[in-house]
C-alpha cells in the first residue's frame, strides 16, 4: 500500500511518488498544511527527471489536454481559455495591511501602478476558492529556483499545484526537481499554491483550463504566491505577481 497523508480524522492522500521524510521539515509542513485544505486524492513529489517529465507529457497527451506538433521534436500544443489573457491588472493583487504600503492612493479612481486587497478581503476570496479544490486530483509539489542554484541572487520556491501542465512548464523556465531540495536544506523558500480551481469529477472543456478565467484571482502575500485558475503558467518569485485560487 502506497504511504500516505493524513490528519488522523477523515482525510488521507496517497503518497504516488516521492516521500515526505526527504522534504525539508519547513516543506513538509507547507505540503501537509496545503492537502488537508485542498484536498487532493494523491501527493506527486517532483524530481524534475526526464522520465517524470515523459509521464506528464503523455498523461496530459492521453487526456486531450495537450496535442503532439509532429513537424518538431518535442512541439506540443496546449490550448487555454480564449478569454484569458496573462497578468490582466483587475485580477492581480497584493496583499498588505495598509493600503499605502502597497501602491500610491490616487484622489480618484484606481492607481494604475498596482492593485491593492487587504488583508481580510484576501481571507474571504482565499476561503471561497481553496477549500477542497483539488478533490479528486493529484497535488504536485515543485522545488524551483528562479536562477542558478547556489547564485546569491536566486530565490528558491515550492509551489504546489494540481496543473500537471504547470509541471512541466515550470521543468522548462526554472531549474526544477530534486536538486533544489538539496540546495534548500533548511533555508527560506517562497510558498506558492495553485490551482485549476475545479474539483472532479468533471466534463472535458477542451483546454488545460476547466474553469473559466471569470473567477481568477493573483495574491502575493509576502513571501507567499497563492493563484486561482491557470492561464499562461508561469513560475512564481518575490516581485511577482502570482495566481492564486485554491
Amino acid at each position: 500500500m502506497p504511504p500516505q497523508l493524513s490528519d488522523g480524522l477523515n482525510y488521507s492522500a496517497k503518497i504516488v511518488r516521492g516521500s515526505l521524510d526527504s522534504l525539508p521539515q519547513a516543506v513538509r509542513e507547507f505540503v501537509e498544511s496545503s492537502a488537508k485544505l485542498c484536498r487532493p486524492d494523491q501527493v506527486h513529489i517532483c524530481d524534475g527527471s526526464e522520465e517524470e517529465n515523459r509521464q506528464l507529457l503523455s498523461h496530459m497527451e492521453e487526456e486531450g489536454v495537450i496535442k503532439r506538433l509532429k513537424k518538431y521534436d518535442n512541439c506540443w500544443l496546449a490550448l487555454t481559455d480564449p478569454r484569458d489573457v496573462a497578468r490582466i491588472e483587475s485580477k492581480t493583487v497584493i496583499i498588505t495591511r495598509e493600503q499605502r504600503d502597497t501602491v500610491p492612493i490616487p484622489k480618484n479612481g484606481l492607481s494604475q501602478l498596482g492593485r491593492w486587497m487587504s488583508e481580510e478581503d484576501f481571507e474571504k476570496a482565499f476561503n471561497i476558492r481553496f477549500p477542497g479544490c483539488m478533490k479528486g486530483r493529484t497535488m504536485y509539489v515543485i522545488p524551483f529556483s528562479m536562477g542558478p542554484l547556489g547564485s546569491p541572487l536566486s530565490k528558491i520556491g515550492i509551489e504546489l499545484t494540481d496543473s500537471p501542465y504547470v509541471v512541466t512548464s515550470m521543468r522548462i523556465m526554472t531549474r526544477m526537481g530534486t536538486s533544489v531540495l538539496e540546495a534548500l536544506g533548511d533555508g527560506e523558500f517562497v510558498k506558492c499554491l495553485h490551482s485549476v480551481g475545479c474539483p472532479l469529477p468533471l466534463k472535458n472543456s477542451g483546454h488545460h483550463q476547466p474553469q473559466g478565467p471569470e473567477e481568477v484571482l493573483r495574491g502575493c502575500v509576502s513571501q507567499r504566491l497563492w493563484e486561482d485558475q491557470p492561464g499562461h503558467d508561469e513560475p512564481y518569485s518575490p516581485g511577482m505577481e502570482s495566481r492564486v485560487c485554491g
